[in-house]
């Protein structure tokens, strides 16, 4: 600061001096070793031009500064929301949801929630482990899909439409090493945007 109380600029000046402030924001000084910096920082929610002037000493010269403040950009919306995929993971014979299969799907609820995603579709692919005939585990398969389904109509109001349920049996094992591991029976829940890709969801 020199004897008048104006900021010190190092380098070929002695100091920097606000003539004409600005309406909408705050103007601040930062030197360096070798440049003085102006910064102007604009009131909360300010939109639009501001101006302002100074000087640097020595020097006759006066420095006019216009500044124009626009709104912030919006954030894109994703390509894909997050989670856009679920594993839904069923017991063993069992079509009906557990309470860990309960909490899954509410990992969903903001998203479904989320105007920008109203018109995504969303797939579910119910699947079996290896154990038990071939129709009835496609049956079964699509018994769990279906209850995916239901909860998502009747406990967090997703319209019908927005579904496609298939049933794959125990054709594509998660874990083809051990077919008979849990991890096999599972619904498997996935967002698409627009339209299905596809009349059945992929596995």
């Amino acid at each position: 600061m020199d004897a008048y109380g104006v900021p010190r600029a190092r380098g070929s000046y002695d100091a920097a001096l606000i003539t004409l402030a600005p309406e909408a924001g705050e103007v601040n000084f930062v030197t360096t070793e070798s440049a003085t910096w102006i910064e102007y920082t604009p009131r909360p929610g300010f939109v639009g031009e501001d101006r302002f002037t100074f000087r640097l000493v020595p020097g006759n010269g006066v420095y006019p500064v216009k500044v124009e403040v626009r709104p912030p950009v919006p954030a894109p919306v994703p390509l894909r929301p997050n989670p856009a995929e679920l594993m839904i993971r069923f017991d063993l014979d069992r079509a009906e949801l557990t309470a860990e299969g309960r909490q899954s799907i509410e990992r969903l609820r903001d998203v479904l929630a989320d105007p920008r995603f109203a018109q995504w579709k969303i797939d579910l692919a119910g699947h079996t482990d290896a154990s038990g005939a071939e129709g009835y585990n496609r049956r079964l398969s699509e018994r769990r899909a279906e209850a995916v389904r239901d909860y998502l109509v009747d406990r967090m109001g997703v319209s019908p439409g927005r579904t496609n349920v298939a049933g794959y049996g125990r054709s594509v094992l998660l874990n083809a090493e051990r077919p008979l591991d849990g991890a096999n029976r599972r619904v498997r829940l996935t967002l698409r945007r627009n339209a299905h890709t596809e009349a059945r969801p992929q596995p």
